[in-house]
């Protein structure tokens, strides 16, 4: 039985009357859907069975399933919740718990559907904050929104469903011209008069209409500004996307109109365009899409549906339910690119991140020290990247990462630039022994940097040590490394020091989930493995012969795009210090305001978590901007923008799309894969606790072992605890001082 079907009947079970909703969509796939929305499981079966496996599942609101639902969108939506719960808290006792689903734009409160009143559907009671009642749906835990993120239960569905009180049901139910004040004959306190008026709101038509003016808007300024070379390609790809909105709204005359006239701008004769427009519209007609909205805090759904699903069958409910595999996002990269995965992928017989991760750690690796982003002064982000294939021995990891790295092996003849600029030449790009003494060696020669391939990263993964001998190991070493910055390296054989200005090193390898298992004590986490490591942990394919291979033209095509990236020069050459300047890449404003909008979405999620989770997630606002410089350079090599433009808007959402990816996908792979050594540190945590009268403080913590160094490792661990239920912690928010502390429960 798949997922879904698994999932709706479940909710039919619960007396929820379902509906199947377009895959990573939210149109109903019936019509007359709140008649036909149902419990019956023979009809839930054959359109999830049969029909539309991978369809998205709805829920029909309203008095036919017991509850309506308030729908915060976005920080503006949580917000006015947040405001509204405040004010009617003042007058009216509020619950403290209801069933709740994390969307990835906000949040959907359930509460119980009241007998004596009826409750539609309204949009903007306040600023993003909806009313799905009679008449309305939702879209539930699993379904994939259009941004490519999961709904989820945060508690599962375990947590009851609320009455709401009276004053909730006054202010969701009057008429649009009504105010409704919450404390009448509530007593005379002026400090409890709180009056909750209409607040005017966008509805979601205008919404709509904002995002397809929008759409068109940034289309025609990315074709008004596209350098010779590429103009006919962006024009028909411009026309293509806008007019997959046709059907949502989107003029085909204003298509047309604005294309045309910035295809003129960037200096396309009229007919070429108006052929190339033309053509573009006939083929995007063919594929409609919808209005979707921008991520703000995707999460994956690991928990509690299934553990209800399965709550009176015999078998023990695990802890953890791993929902599957969501493929990697593949169309974030270059049409060229995208080809070479695809083929590279069906000649193997693997799943596409096979190949994909490989490729965006050679590319980074073809950077090296040359290129580096501006985010803002003082602020650069370098493109090396460390990806890493979570995968059994036997699934064929080698093969796709010899045909991605082999292009790194050939040399590179020395490139002609001219003498004024420094081209940084080096015969060695790859290195296979992961020792530090190893690869330092070898950056003194390689001012580009270098690229550790390796079949099993556990090696690696040995030598990236927080504490090695109580002194600290590799790991200032290796995060020097990540972030390309100053490393000293001294050798006490010969008294010689040597000060490397900008090593780079990036990693592409496999490693089976067994060893990964073992890396997930706090000092491993501590180190800085996980956050700084892109994961994937694709589904195992059965191997099966096939006359499919990866034909020369493509090989020579990716041979080429690598060696584009490795020949472009460095920015200059200090001819007194013999130090290389990179070239700095800039960002477009509109990119700009795509980072501004990733940052905040990753940090509210690093605000609302705690623990494990929020080591594993600090460093993913820079992976966006680090996999965003690998995406415009590797559009660069390919022809498709010049290699002196800014980083336009298409990179960067292509990096903060496949970073959110790769946050999910981390913590997936270490839910699943991890859950074992997690508990195990646990275990050893608590028995030291006790050891110590049962009650224990962060600084407590670091001072009985070095791997809790430093507070924040020691902080995570005993939040960890507390989560997992062990105890409670309670923290000082009065000090600067390491500070917190753990109480087991008896």
């Amino acid at each position: 039985m798949n997922v879904m079907l698994e999932h709706a009947l479940a909710y039919a079970r619960f007396g929820w009357r379902v509906l199947p909703v377009e895959p990573k969509g939210k149109k109903p796939l019936i019509n007359d859907w709140p008649n036909k929305a149902t419990v019956n499981e023979a009809q839930i079966s054959k359109w999830w069975g049969e029909r539309w496996p991978d369809a998205n599942i709805g829920v029909a609101t309203g008095k036919g399933s017991g509850f309506f639902v308030l729908d915060a969108d976005g920080p503006e939506g949580i917000k006015s919740w947040n405001r509204l719960e405040t004010e009617l808290a003042r007058v009216t006792e509020m619950p403290d718990f209801t069933l709740t689903q994390k969307t990835p734009r906000g949040m959907h409160f359930f509460f119980k559907y009241p007998k004596t009143r009826e409750v539609r559907n309204r949009t903007g009671i306040r600023p993003g904050l909806d009313v799905r009642g009679e008449g309305g749906y939702v879209v539930v835990a699993p379904s994939i929104h259009p941004s490519g993120d999961i709904y989820r239960w945060p508690e599962g569905l375990e947590e009851p469903i609320a009455v709401a009180p009276k004053e909730l049901l006054d202010v969701i139910t009057r008429s649009d011209a009504e105010g409704v004040d919450v404390t009448q004959q509530q007593g005379n306190s002026p400090s409890l008069t709180a009056t909750v008026p209409q607040q005017p709101a966008e509805t979601s038509e205008s919404r709509e209409t904002a995002y397809l003016k929008a759409a068109l808007a940034d289309e025609v300024s990315a074709v008004a500004r596209t350098p010779e070379g590429s103009r006919n390609s962006k024009l028909n790809e411009a026309a293509f996307k806008l007019s997959q909105l046709i059907e949502a709204g989107l003029s085909e005359d204003d298509i047309t109109r604005e294309l045309l006239a910035a295809a003129q701008r960037c200096g396309l004769p009229e007919r070429e365009a108006q052929k190339t427009i033309a053509s573009g519209i006939k083929a995007g007609r063919q594929q409609p899409r919808g209005v979707p909205e921008p991520p703000e805090a995707p999460n994956v759904d690991t928990s509690g549906l299934l553990a209800k699903i399965h709550q009176s069958s015999e078998a023990p409910v695990p802890e953890v339910v791993d929902l599957g595999w969501r493929p990697f996002p593949i169309e974030c990269l270059p049409p060229e690119v995208v080809t070479f995965i695809k083929t590279v992928a069906i000649a193997h017989c693997v799943d596409e991140a096979f190949v994909a991760l490989p490729v965006l750690g050679t590319a980074s690796a073809a950077l090296g020290a040359k290129f580096t982003l501006r985010i803002k002064d003082g602020f650069d982000l370098p493109p090396t990247l460390w990806c890493a294939i979570v995968a059994e021995t036997g699934s064929n990891k080698s093969g796709p990462l010899r045909v991605v790295t082999n292009p790194m092996w050939n040399p590179v003849p020395q490139p002609t630039f001219g003498t004024e600029i420094a081209t940084g030449y080096q015969h060695r790009w790859v290195v296979t022994d992961a020792t530090t003494e190893a690869i330092l060696a070898l950056l003194a020669h390689c001012p580009n940097g270098l690229l550790l391939v390796a079949d099993e990263l556990a090696g690696w993964l040995e030598s990236f040590d927080a504490y090695k001998k109580g002194k600290g190991g590799d790991e200032k070493t290796w995060i020097a490394l990540w972030n390309v910055e100053p490393h000293a390296v001294d050798r006490k054989t010969d008294r010689e020091e040597n000060v490397l200005m900008a090593p780079a090193v990036a990693v592409v390898g496999g490693i089976q989930p067994v060893l990964l298992q073992k890396c997930t004590h706090m000092e491993k986490l501590a180190s800085g493995f996980f956050p700084r490591t892109l994961l994937a942990m694709p589904p195992r394919r059965k191997r099966k012969w096939t006359d499919n291979g990866v034909p020369q033209e493509t090989i020579d095509l990716w041979g080429g795009i690598v060696d584009a990236m490795r020949c472009r020069p460095f920015a200059a050459l200090d001819s007194e210090t013999k130090q290389f300047t990179p070239n700095i890449v800039t960002l477009s404003p509109e990119a700009k305001l795509v980072w501004e909008e990733h940052y905040e979405a990753v940090a509210i999620r690093l605000h609302e978590t705690t623990g494990i989770e929020l080591m594993l997630a600090s460093k993913y606002d820079v992976h966006a901007g680090r996999l965003a410089l690998v995406h415009h350079c590797l559009l660069c090599a390919a022809g498709e923008t010049d290699w002196d433009a800014p980083l336009f808007v298409e990179s960067m959402k292509a990096g903060a799309q496949m970073a959110l990816w790769f946050l999910d996908e981390t913590l997936r792979v270490f839910q699943s894969v991890c859950f074992q050594a997690r508990a195990e540190q646990r275990k050893r945590l608590v028995a030291l606790i006790k050891r110590k009268g049962g009650t224990m403080t962060v600084r407590e913590l670091m001072r009985s072992n070095d791997r809790f160094k430093p507070a924040d490792y020691a902080r995570a661990a005993l939040q960890d605890l507390a989560e997992a239920g062990f105890g409670e912690f309670v923290e000082n928010k009065f000090t600067l001082r390491p500070n917190g502390e753990i109480e087991l429960r008896s």
